[in-house]
C-alpha cells in the first residue's frame, strides 16, 4: 500500500542518511529509488542494504557501507534473515541498520515482544549479521571495481 512504501521510503532515508557525506554535494540532491518485485521476508533490511550497495557503486562519498540485519524471535529460536513465514510465526523482529567500519547504529526497529534475557542476544545475532554482510559486500564491490 501507499503508507506501506511511504514508512519503507522513511526508513531508507532514515538508515542511508547518516552513511552519505552531503557534505560533498553541496546544493545537490541524492534519490535512491527501489522496486519491490516481491517480498520474501527481510524487505526493510534487504532495502536499505541495496540502497547502500547502489550508492557504493555509483562512488557516492560516504563514511561507511550501510548493511542492515532482520532477526526474528521464532519460538526459543533466533533467525537472522528470517523468510516472510518466520517474520509472521515470530513472537518478535528486530531490524538494525549499522556502519559497521564506524560501530554505529543508523536505523533500529523493533516489532513484537523479545524477552529481557533474549534483547541483548538479539540485538548481538543482528550485529553479526551485519558485520558478515558486509563483509561480503565490500568483497563483491571490490571484485566489481576490478573488473571495470
Amino acid at each position: 500500500t501507499a503508507a506501506d512504501e511511504a514508512q519503507l521510503a522513511q526508513q531508507m532515508h532514515t538508515a542511508l542518511s547518516p552513511a552519505v557525506r552531503l557534505d560533498q554535494y553541496p546544493k545537490s540532491s541524492l534519490q535512491v529509488c527501489a522496486f519491490v518485485h516481491e517480498d520474501n521476508g527481510s524487505l526493510a533490511a534487504a532495502l536499505i542494504t541495496c540502497g547502500a550497495l547502489a550508492l557504493a557503486d555509483a562512488a557516492v562519498h560516504m563514511l561507511d557501507l550501510v548493511t542492515a540485519c532482520n532477526v526474528a524471535s521464532v519460538g526459543d529460536k533466533l533467525v537472522a534473515f528470517p523468510s516472510a513465514a518466520d517474520e509472521m510465526a515470530a513472537q518478535g523482529v528486530l531490524c538494525i541498520a549499522k556502519l559497521p567500519q564506524v560501530d554505529r547504529v543508523s536505523l533500529l526497529l523493533s516489532e513484537g515482544l523479545h524477552t529481557g534475557r533474549q534483547v541483548d542476544y538479539v540485538h548481538a545475532v543482528a550485529d553479526a549479521g551485519c558485520a558478515e554482510l558486509a563483509k561480503g559486500l565490500r568483497s563483491a564491490l571490490l571484485a566489481g571495481h576490478d573488473r571495470r
